[in-house]
């Protein structure tokens, strides 16, 4: 109902060799436990000869997990469409 709910730290585990692997976030209090299981990696780079330029993931896939919002209602997510991105950019 458009109101904003702030999350505390949020931890994420994912294999950095094989971005389609699944990737666990967890947050420090309990509240934002998601996976999300990748169907897509949208990989771009413009790196030129390793110095300048540009690598990028922009990772698109299904999130499920659980988030607690301040009031203390829990959401339970399922099959969300969404995506993350790893960015390493040199300029």
């Amino acid at each position: 109902n458009g109101k904003g709910h702030k999350l505390d730290k949020i931890y994420l585990n994912k294999d950095e060799h094989d971005y389609m692997k699944p990737w666990m976030f967890t947050s420090n209090d309990g509240r934002f436990e998601m996976t999300m299981t990748p169907t897509f990696d949208n990989f771009t780079s413009t790196r030129i000869l390793g110095v300048v330029g540009n690598i990028c993931h922009q990772v698109f896939g299904k999130w499920n997990g659980t988030v607690r919002l301040d009031d203390g209602t829990t959401l339970h997510i399922k099959d969300m469409t969404a995506f993350n991105e790893y960015s390493d950019n040199r300029w």
